[in-house]
């Protein structure tokens, strides 16, 4: 869980609560590449031509675009979050694998991210919001 707090209602308060919300489904993200063993398994084929049974890592630069996938920006009283492959150059890649193609099995990593992790995010926003809330109107 998230260390830091937002004490404040306000749109910097609510920045500062979403940052660490998509932390969490950031960081699973991470993980399940960083594992490498998303199924299915590498075909025989495969592991000894990269001489490796991990999925997804192979040079290292999907894991590497995965770790800097993550912003959060402000335009107004519009708050964005982004998470995954922002360069859209790995995006390109990092999709195949998402989705999977004719030749390529699905390995999904994003949106297993999401569905472990959107109700532990969506509780921390819920709870400390109300904490602030509370806070304000005591």
């Amino acid at each position: 869980m998230p260390a830091k707090e937002s004490k404040e209602l306000s749109p910097e308060g609510l920045m500062q609560l979403l940052t660490q919300a998509a932390a969490i489904i950031h960081e699973e993200a991470v993980r399940i590449v960083q594992e490498g063993n998303i199924p299915p398994p590498l075909s025989p084929k495969t592991v000894k031509i990269k001489g490796s049974s991990k999925t997804l890592i192979d040079e290292g630069w999907l894991l590497g675009a995965l770790t800097e996938g993550f912003k959060v920006t402000r335009e107004g009283n519009r708050i964005r979050v982004e998470i995954g492959i922002l360069d859209p150059e790995v995006a390109r890649y990092a999709v195949f694998h998402e989705w999977g193609t004719a030749h390529t099995p699905r390995r999904p990593f994003l949106s297993t991210a999401y569905d472990r992790k959107i109700r532990e995010a969506l509780a921390y926003l819920s709870h400390n919001y109300v904490k602030i809330v509370e806070n304000k109107l005591k």
